[in-house]
């Protein structure tokens, strides 16, 4: 696919630039380890952001534990089925919901979250 070979080789001009320009401020290292230190770099903000995704496979979690980065503990990872909402306080009212506080974890139906899905306790509203 040539749109992706044009997009890598944007990456590579831009990262032998960003390269030459660290030279030229009195960089020392090998360019290969700076091409790495700047991919870790431009991606650790994803890979913190991931981390608390509860879909996050086992091998992508385990990949971001070998990097350093600490995920959720496996207890703190509910599971995946539908749950009554916490926060509602008629029993009669059945609102089943998968959508979970992306905080505390507990189940909250549409009426009790916002669009980013943290509960309104969380938020302390």
């Amino acid at each position: 696919r040539w749109p992706l070979a044009v997009f890598f080789n944007i990456l590579d001009i831009a990262g032998l630039n960003a390269f030459l320009l660290m030279v030229k401020n009195g960089y020392r290292n090998d360019r290969r380890a700076f091409i790495k230190i700047l991919s870790l770099s431009l991606v650790e903000a994803n890979i913190k952001l991931r981390l608390y995704s509860l879909q996050l496979p086992r091998s992508s979690r385990l990949a971001a534990s070998v990097l350093g980065y600490k995920s959720l503990p496996n207890s703190k990872v509910p599971s995946a089925g539908p749950r009554r909402c916490k926060l509602c306080l008629e029993r009669s009212d059945s609102k089943q919901t998968r959508v979970r506080c992306d905080k505390c974890f507990v189940p909250v139906c549409k009426d009790h979250h916002i669009v980013v899905k943290t509960c309104i306790e969380c938020l302390g509203v």
